[in-house]
C-alpha cells in the first residue's frame, strides 16, 4: 500500500501538483508476528487419540514423538529405521516443488541418528503391515521408493494433505487449532519441560539456530 500511493505521489510532484512526496518519510509499523501457543501434553495425547486410525497417524505420531519437520517425516525411508540398533535415521526430506516431491538436502536441520521409541516401533510395524497390504492389492500400480509414508499406491504423501487432515481432525474433535509446524514447537516446550538441556533439545529437533529455534 505504500509503495502504491509513494507512486501516485512522485506523480502529482512530477505535475507540480503537490511539493513533496511525505509517503518517503513514512514509518509504516512492523508487523507483528503471531505468537505460537504449543499443544500441552494434555492436547497432544487428546490430538493422538483423535487421529488414531486414520492412514496419516504414523506421520502425526513422529512428529510429536521426535519434533520433526514436515518434510522429514515425509522423507523417511525403512531403511531409516533400524530396529536392531534401536535407531531412527533422519536422512533426506521431501519437498513439494512445482507439483511434484523430490528429495532434498536440508539447508537447516542436521542429519541425525534418533533412538527408536517402543511406541514409534509399534505404529512403524503396524504401518508396514498396512503398506505391505496396499503394496498387494494394488500390485502393478504400486510404486516401490522406499517411503514409510505413502499413498495406497505407493506414492509420496503430500504436505498439504497433513496440514489438511489436521485441521479437519481438530475441527471434528473440537480440539484447538494450530498449525502444522506449531506440532515441532509441542515437542520443543514438552521436552523442555521435562527438563532436557537446551542443546539437546537442539540435537533432537536438528536445529542450527539458537538456543530454542526450532527452526
Amino acid at each position: 500500500m505504500k509503495a502504491v500511493v509513494s507512486s501516485t505521489l512522485a506523480r502529482a510532484m512530477h505535475e507540480d501538483l503537490v511539493m513533496r512526496n511525505i509517503m518517503r518519510l513514512a514509518e509504516l509499523p512492523a508487523r507483528e508476528r503471531q505468537a505460537t501457543t504449543p499443544w500441552t501434553a494434555a492436547e497432544a495425547r487428546a490430538f493422538l487419540e483423535a487421529a488414531r486410525g486414520i492412514t496419516l497417524y504414523p506421520a502425526f505420531a513422529l512428529l510429536l514423538f521426535y519434533g520433526l519437520r514436515c518434510a522429514e517425516v515425509l522423507g523417511l525411508r525403512w531403511r531409516d529405521v533400524d530396529e536392531e540398533d534401536a535407531e531412527l535415521r533422519i536422512r533426506q526430506q521431501l519437498h513439494c516443488a512445482h507439483g511434484k516431491l523430490s528429495p532434498v538436502k536440508c539447508a537447516h536441520g542436521r542429519r541425525r541418528d534418533l533412538p527408536l521409541l517402543g511406541s514409534a516401533a509399534e505404529i512403524l510395524e503396524t504401518r508396514r503391515t498396512a503398506q505391505a497390504a496396499d503394496r498387494l492389492e494394488h500390485r502393478r500400480a504400486w510404486q516401490d521408493n522406499g517411503l514409510v509414508l505413502t499413498t495406497k499406491t505407493g506414492q509420496p504423501i503430500e504436505p498439504r494433505r497433513l496440514a489438511l487432515s489436521l485441521r479437519l481432525i481438530c475441527d471434528i474433535r473440537g480440539l484447538r487449532p494450530i498449525k502444522l509446524h506449531h506440532l515441532r514447537h509441542t515437542t520443543a516446550m514438552l521436552l523442555n519441560d521435562m527438563k532436557v538441556p537446551a542443546g539437546d533439545i537442539q540435537l533432537i529437533l536438528g536445529s542450527c539456530g539458537t538456543p530454542g529455534s526450532t527452526a
